[in-house]
């Protein structure tokens, strides 16, 4: 690794004096917040949500929350109206006032509701876990599931998915895996959708996430020159620079409205 998370963030703070705009984007669940022990619980801390609007009402920076969660259910648990989002991993997407979906999205929904008829009941043999419905996709929680039958969900899962293999795809997110149509658009599609719709020429890009599902997004920041972050100990190795909480990296998110701050003045 190349320096640290320090000189990282110097760098992001250069590249906004030299006349970047800095694109700042999280996931949620394990990244922004701590993981719950049910998605509903899982609110954003009152610190976190000012941090966030005061780094998006500062000039040329442009902050977003890219995540598994459907577009309405994000919007709700963050609260602020002005950020860019991006739900059900990347198949949602805010482009300024417009939610954008892909162009075969409307055939999603009823593969989604076969897919689900087909795991409900061979779910329910496993105490805890359950099968959470988005407009265009799924989640299959096992967060409340006891350890030792953790493997045997996701055994289940693959092997019932596998006849659609062309049609979905099944990533990991935090104690849970995320199904969805297998339509082109991924995490890695709205960091760049995001950027570019920020600053198309001069885009200085950050992103944090603490999941398998996140290796998109972190090799979408990679190839436009910016700063990956991991969350925990479960991140991908594609992050060069860790933290271990979420409670970090709010401190990470200080550090870098106070250099923004004094560069202001």
């Amino acid at each position: 690794m190349a320096g640290t998370l320090r000189d990282a963030i110097d760098r992001l703070l250069a590249d906004h004096r030299r006349g970047a705009t800095l694109v700042l984007l999280f996931d949620y669940d394990g990244t922004l917040v701590p993981l719950a022990r049910h998605p509903a619980c899982a609110r954003l801390p009152r610190e976190t949500r000012h941090l966030l609007g005061a780094l998006g009402g500062r000039p040329r920076v442009t902050v977003g929350v890219v995540s598994g969660r459907s577009f309405r259910d994000l919007r709700r648990m963050v609260g602020l109206p002005d950020l860019a989002y991006a739900g059900t991993g990347g198949l949602e997407l805010q482009v300024g006032r417009t939610v954008l979906r892909p162009p075969r999205a409307t055939r999603a929904p009823a593969l989604v509701s076969r897919v689900a008829r087909d795991l409900l009941p061979a779910l329910s043999q496993f105490r805890g876990a359950w099968v959470e419905r988005k407009p265009l996709g799924l989640a299959i929680h096992y967060r409340a599931v006891a350890p030792r039958h953790i493997p045997a969900v996701c055994a289940a899962v693959r092997r019932l998915l596998a006849p659609f293999a062309d049609a979905l795809r099944l990533v990991a997110g935090p104690m849970a895996l995320e199904v969805t149509p297998n339509l082109g658009w991924t995490k890695g599609t709205a960091v760049r959708a995001i950027a570019s719709r920020a600053a198309p020429a001069r885009p200085s890009v950050f992103y944090a996430g603490d999941a398998p599902g996140d290796r998109d997004a972190f090799a979408a920041t990679r190839e436009l020159g910016g700063v990956c972050v991991g969350v925990g100990a479960g991140a991908p190795r594609e992050a060069p620079y860790r933290v271990r909480t979420p409670e970090a990296l709010l401190g990470v998110l200080d550090q870098l409205l106070r250099g923004l701050s004094r560069s202001a003045q």
